[in-house]
């Protein structure tokens, strides 16, 4: 068996016709996601180090209920419900042909897509506005670290890493 993946011919993606397409070439570079990701460690740490008296956001001490309407718990509210909207429409347009691929395929060829034929059509737009979106997750430690609380090592771990990937 020939191990090499060669993608499907005529189905590459014009990069013009996907969201934030001309940024392609700057996030693949490996300097953006290690210099981001250092960076977002350091500054949390930093941030961390500088609440040492406050709560981590993993602490489940109770705390004075406050209005929807504060700034802060607005931006959470619209920044939660922006990430749900966001990965709900991202499900419904990947699943329907990563399934067909591995109706039509089999479970092997369908889950490594072995000709690209995914990746390189309908497949590409949502895996690579998921990436994007992983930039984005970097605000909730910054409404963690606004409401007064330390970020845990989990959350900054989690973070960090996923933009490597």
């Amino acid at each position: 068996m020939d191990l090499r993946i060669e993608p499907a011919q005529g189905l590459y993606v014009s990069l013009s016709k996907v969201p934030l397409g001309e940024w392609y070439p700057f996030f693949m570079q490996w300097q953006v996601p290690v210099g981001v990701s250092a960076a977002y460690v350091v500054l949390s740490f930093y941030m961390n180090s500088r609440m040492t008296s406050q709560p981590s956001a993993k602490s489940k001490e109770p705390s004075a209920k406050k209005s929807i309407f504060e700034p802060l718990t607005m931006l959470t509210f619209v920044h939660n419900v922006v990430l749900a909207i966001y990965s709900g429409w991202t499900f419904m347009n990947a699943f329907p042909p990563f399934a067909m691929g591995i109706i039509n395929k089999g479970w092997f060829e369908g889950l490594c897509d072995l000709d690209g034929s995914l990746l390189n059509s309908v497949l590409f737009v949502h895996n690579y506005l998921f990436y994007l979106s992983k930039y984005y997750e970097l605000v909730d430690t910054l409404i963690i670290i606004l409401k007064g609380r330390k970020a845990s090592f989990l959350q900054i771990y989690h973070h960090a890493g996923v933009i490597l990937m």
